[in-house]
């Protein structure tokens, strides 16, 4: 296969005997950058943010050109500064997480040079670091982020890069007010919803899937993932245990399978769809072969393969 040639101001990933590496040309000069990562999906997205990080400091005319900026901290000696010791975790956590988790890791880990720099976590520091994010997140996700940074160390002691964890009391100092929990429909709303869905001529096709998203009681996300294999051969029970979240398909909410009892009218629903596929999504939109999300339905984002 020929190789793709960057355009100027472009980094690219390359694959070397199964190992990563960055290429591209600035100031006259042409770059190569070992990542020392082996070829996989998950270091790709590793690459892929660490390429899109020099370009912008390539326009920004902040580029590093001796690359210490850009090496990891598994590319140094003596590692020990805050980023660094959450760089690490990253990599190692890069092996299982899916595309959307590891974004919100990497966004931390910008957060967290942005503030620390060179410095060493210390409890101090890191109760200031929690008040400082404080004024740039809610508090729900103010406390994800710090608790990914306390995991963070616990997994360095475990590996014996640090010998305490300075970020087990900003997490206890972070509150989560009490929210609001929102009002159901109404029985008569309900029926309302489900009847301009099926009076209308074009959302008429999507009228089953609200009305088991209005019945069932199960996620949005999981009931788009649902497949011919989930549910029972009388269509009286489905299987719970797959999920879409902003397009990728992956386990539920809770990372729990659960089965769900059907009532006789969404048997019926199911009843009258094609399932000569047990591997074919029951819900797909209306173009061929595409499954239905939540987007689809009104037209505002791709959906994926049935």
């Amino acid at each position: 296969m020929a190789k793709t040639k960057a355009q100027k101001g472009t980094v690219i990933v390359r694959a070397v005997k199964g190992r990563l590496r960055l290429v591209w040309s600035f100031g006259g000069k042409r770059y190569f950058f070992a990542l020392e990562l082996v070829d996989t999906k998950a270091n790709r997205a590793i690459a892929e943010l660490k390429a899109r990080q020099i370009e912008r400091d390539m326009v920004n005319e902040l580029f590093d050109p001796t690359l210490e900026k850009y090496r990891a901290a598994y590319q140094r000696k003596g590692s020990g500064t805050a980023a660094e010791i959450f760089e690490k975790y990253i990599a190692y956590k890069a092996k299982t997480l899916r595309k959307r988790s590891l974004e919100k890791y990497t966004f931390t880990l910008s957060y967290v040079r942005q503030f620390f720099k060179k410095e060493p976590a210390t409890e101090q520091k890191c109760e200031q670091f929690k008040d400082w994010l404080a004024q740039r997140m809610e508090p729900i996700t103010l406390k994800q982020r710090v608790s990914f940074l306390k995991s963070a160390w616990a997994w360095a002691i475990e590996k014996k890069l640090v010998s305490e964890n300075p970020w087990v009391e900003a997490l206890r100092q972070v509150r989560v007010p009490p929210k609001q929990r929102p009002n159901p429909f109404t029985q008569e709303e309900r029926q309302r919803i489900m009847a301009a869905f099926r009076q209308s001529h074009y959302y008429a096709y999507y009228a089953d899937f609200v009305e088991f998203a209005l019945s069932a009681g199960c996620r949005p996300g999981e009931l788009c993932a649902l497949r011919w294999r989930h549910v029972s051969e009388d269509c009286g029970v489905i299987w719970i245990g797959e999920a879409y979240s902003r397009g990728e398909l992956g386990p539920t909410k809770t990372s729990e399978a659960r089965f769900l009892r059907l009532t006789a009218r969404l048997q019926g629903l199911l009843r009258g769809r094609d399932r000569r596929m047990r591997s074919r999504m029951i819900w797909c939109s209306r173009l061929p072969g595409v499954a239905i999300l939540m987007t689809t339905i009104f037209g505002i984002g791709p959906g994926s393969r049935c």
